[in-house]
């Protein structure tokens, strides 16, 4: 596809773009009302989003053309961060809160398109293009704090916000000329009915949970994203038990972030290991250096290991997405990465308040419940290893994903749209 470079171009620079956004919203918020809550909820529009759409996105998403709702999800959040431009001035945070919420359902419905042209455009090169975005988006996640710490410094903040709007008018630019390139797919129409909505919700969620081994990677990962609720206590683990500077908790923090570009970039290259060995492999890895960072007390082991786990987490959630790309068949492949990414989303949200309650029953020390997650965490994944995942080693190999109209025989039968329940 001659227009690839274009397409993956413009998703990259709407991910810095993302990036960006992620911490200027929240100082935004905060630089407005001195209000914690208030912050912590401009910094999780996402999260809601799929909490409360995600699933429905999955339908629609199901429904129609993907380059469509790409177009028109980019379009949305340029025209939400150019209003929070606008409405920053006025100091307006209900308005602002509500547009950042706008925006995060519009990033729903984007990601969720997202897997699903990535899917059409690159069906013999998934893992090289997922890890392209995927380099983009730790890219981001290092550069955007920076950026917009420094535009908060200078008293540009709200610069940020046109910047990010700027960067996801780039992504429909690219999108637009990209989309003339692409060959047509029939998809059926859009469900015109509460029961039809309904049905066909079931029908991706049954597949979901009775397709061996979507079910077990799915509780797996649901368990070990409750565990990662515990990354949100790295800074208090740095600062509190181990009593380094914030200079050190910076460079800590600053050296995972490069850990991430680095497993995001490395993933490219190791699509001859099987998924399973990857999946189940970089868990335990990322597990055993989450105990390990909790039992070293000087920055130099603090930041190797918070490089490996960035490194080895980022690659697992590549080789992830791009299994669950391949295997799931396309029709259903929207509500599928839905109900994915929601009981992630959620798992995670609840570590995080399990993490706060169980170190203040440790008496305010965040090591024990570093142990305990990676213990829990290496545990699950030999169980599922033991009990599935050994027996599917074969599955999301480089082998072209099945066509669109024949949907999994291999995995499970789909009842075909129109069928009853």
């Amino acid at each position: 596809m001659r227009a690839a470079p274009l397409f993956l171009g413009g998703q990259a620079v709407s991910l810095v773009g993302d990036g960006v956004a992620n911490l200027t919203i929240p100082l935004l918020v905060l630089q407005i009302t001195q209000s914690p809550v208030a912050a912590g909820l401009s910094a999780a529009p996402r999260a809601i989003g799929y909490a409360t759409l995600g699933l429905v996105g999955g339908v629609l998403v199901d429904r129609v053309d993907p380059w469509r709702v790409l177009i028109w999800s980019d379009l949305v959040r340029t025209g939400c961060f150019v209003a929070l431009f606008l409405l920053a001035a006025f100091q307006s945070v209900v308005l602002i809160l509500v547009v950042a919420f706008a925006a995060g359902a519009a990033s729903v419905f984007f990601q969720l398109a997202l897997s699903i042209a990535v899917r059409d455009a690159f069906p013999d090169r998934l893992q090289s293009a997922n890890a392209t975005l995927e380099t983009a988006n730790q890219i981001g996640f290092v550069l955007g704090p920076g950026i917009a710490g420094l535009l908060a410094s200078t008293g540009l903040l709200r610069a940020g916000l046109l910047a990010t709007a700027a960067t996801f008018a780039v992504s429909v630019a690219t999108l637009g000329f990209v989309r003339g390139h692409m060959a047509g797919y029939t998809r059926p129409a859009a469900p015109r009915d509460l029961r039809t909505l309904r049905s066909e919700l079931v029908t991706g969620l049954r597949y979901t949970v009775t397709t061996p081994p979507l079910s077990t990677l799915l509780l797996v990962m649901a368990i070990v994203n409750l565990v990662l609720g515990v990354d949100t206590l790295i800074v208090y683990l740095l600062k509190t038990d181990m009593g380094l500077s914030p200079a050190s908790v910076g460079l800590v923090v600053a050296v995972g972030g490069l850990g991430g570009v680095t497993g995001a970039v490395v993933s490219r290259w190791i699509r001859r290991i099987g998924p399973m060995y990857t999946l189940a492999g970089g868990t335990v890895v990322f597990s055993v250096l989450l105990a390990a960072l909790a039992s070293v007390d000087s920055v130099v082991p603090a930041a190797a290991a918070s490089f490996g786990m960035s490194a080895s987490l980022v690659i697992t959630n590549v080789r992830n997405r791009t299994m669950w790309q391949r295997i799931v068949p396309r029709e259903l492949l929207g509500r599928v990465s839905s109900a994915q990414r929601m009981v992630n989303y959620l798992a995670a949200a609840l570590g995080t308040v399990l993490a706060g309650v169980v170190t203040g029953w440790m008496g305010g020390s965040a090591r024990p419940v570093f142990w305990m997650a990676g213990a829990v965490s290496v545990v699950t994944v030999l169980v599922a290893w033991r009990v599935s995942l050994r027996q599917h080693l074969h599955v999301g190999l480089e082998d072209p994903p099945p066509p669109a109209a024949e949907p999994s025989q291999q995995y499970g039968q789909v009842k075909r749209e129109g069928d009853a329940g």
